[in-house]
């Protein structure tokens, strides 16, 4: 019988495979289509998905096998697209002819290409989800992105530039995501309108800079993660060795109860991190927490004081110099200069940039295993004991014999 009334289609979790039927460009009064969680393959070509008339306002296709290029752009009133966990590739299907788009997830996918400014400008758009594909190209500066948008996830590509100081204008943003890019750099913008930030994840890129102060004055704030960064409280050695040198900011705190070991966190997925970052093996180091005793100085803004304990914190110990970290029991400590030599690495820096001209010469702990003896020294620490075990023997028989001595003698006289 004739579909072309159909307006729900939920087919999803059903072990579907093959491909999508070409008669699927029939049902132009569609408006929910759900096919995620399959085994379809193949391509999807704009006419299936969006015919001419269509009023598609929701489509899951996650986690399928489906391949190729898509295109989104003639669905109008699309409002949610779920694509993520599948192959396709090419640029991101949707564009400015998606006004009415709030959500876009499309993570574990091929897209390449740069983000188009016409997305950021998207009216409606509450979430933006790309991790985990290969878009590249920098961040545009000036972008203003909806007001609505509460989530904006961008790791694991291939983005380089600056932080966009447009982002920080997103005043219900929770999340931040920007892990994972590894030509990205400049500093972290102020983020003081940020009031809605729960989530900052910047790790393993090449920002640099100090932690904001304005960070303080978030107060839905739970969890930074910046490790594998550039970012380091102090220009020199010598100003890390200060009297009250400014190892974090004044929010922030070191919990002498809780050390880590950085090595498990340190470790990034990027070979030329990898190279010149130091692990943090053979090492504890006092965690990073906010600090109670900070009171914020804003007057506006009142902190719920369950988000202090909550508050998560992951901070190299590049960035405070290693002053809060130990080698543990079998290991001496070894200070080594330039070993993060990432800081003044031309390589990772375009010509005559800034970032180049104003690298940090850093000095790195390592924990190398206490020597061991030789065979020689062993030989003479045996010798020494056996001669050491001799004399006491020896000390102890005299001082039985001159007991025994001293006994008989009290015997005789009592006789």
């Amino acid at each position: 019988g004739s579909l072309d009334k159909l307006r729900v289609l939920m087919l999803g979790s059903n072990y579907l495979t093959g491909t999508v039927p070409a008669g699927f460009g029939e049902l132009n009064r569609l408006k929910l289509l759900d096919l995620e969680f399959n085994f379809l393959s193949g391509r999807l070509s704009p006419q299936q998905l969006c015919p001419a008339g269509n009023v598609l306002q929701a489509a899951y296709l996650r986690a399928n096998n489906f391949t190729g290029s898509l295109n989104m752009t003639a669905c109008r009133r699309l409002e949610i697209a779920d694509i993520q966990e599948n192959g396709f590739v090419g640029p991101l299907p949707v564009g400015q002819q998606n006004r009415q788009l709030k959500v876009l997830r499309a993570r574990l996918n091929g897209f390449s290409g740069t983000i188009s400014l016409r997305i950021w400008e998207l009216p409606q758009l509450m979430l933006f989800d790309v991790t985990n594909n290969s878009l590249s190209g920098s961040l545009p500066q000036r972008v203003a992105p909806s007001v609505f948008l509460t989530s904006l996830s961008l790791g694991s590509n291939n983005l380089s530039g600056r932080v966009p100081a447009g982002i920080t204008q997103s005043t219900q943003l929770s999340k931040l995501d920007l892990s994972d890019n590894f030509m990205l750099t400049g500093t972290l913008p102020d983020m003081m309108w940020m009031q809605g930030l729960q989530e900052l994840s910047i790790s393993n890129t090449l920002i640099s800079g100090t932690i904001p102060q304005s960070l303080a004055q978030l107060p839905y704030l739970e969890s930074v993660d910046m490790h594998n960064t550039l970012m380091t409280c102090c220009r020199s050695w010598q100003e890390a060795q200060a009297p009250q040198p400014p190892l974090l900011p004044a929010f922030l705190a070191f919990d002498e109860s809780n050390q880590v070991s950085p090595a498990s966190q340190m470790l990034g997925r990027d070979p030329l991190l990898n190279a010149y970052m130091n692990t943090g093996q053979n090492m504890l180091c006092q965690s990073v927490r906010r600090s109670p005793d900070y009171q914020t100085a804003s007057t506006t803004t009142v902190l719920r004081p369950a988000n202090l304990s909550r508050q998560s914190w992951i901070v190299d110990p590049e960035y405070y110099w290693f002053q809060q970290c130990q080698c543990i029991s079998g290991y001496n400590p070894h200070w080594v200069d330039g070993a993060a030599a990432v800081w003044c690495n031309p390589s990772l820096h375009a010509p005559n940039a800034a970032a180049a001209s104003s690298c940090v010469p850093m000095r790195v702990l390592t924990c190398v295993p206490k020597p061991r003896l030789a065979k020689e020294e062993i030989a003479g620490v045996a010798v020494g004991a056996v001669a050491l075990l001799l004399l006491l023997l020896m000390l102890a028989s005299l001082s039985v014999n001159m007991f025994m001595a001293r006994y008989s003698k009290i015997r005789r006289q009592l006789h």
